[in-house]
């Protein structure tokens, strides 16, 4: 992946205290919307 801009990756952990139920979800955007 070769983004034209800059891109910002968020990271986010579910963790419910088992580890059968923690789960993650990434998103990617680019940054430089208008």
């Amino acid at each position: 992946m070769e983004p034209d801009g800059p891109v910002v990756v968020q990271f986010t952990r579910l963790d419910s205290g088992r580890k059968e139920d923690a789960g993650m979800s990434a998103m990617a955007f680019s940054a430089d919307e208008s």
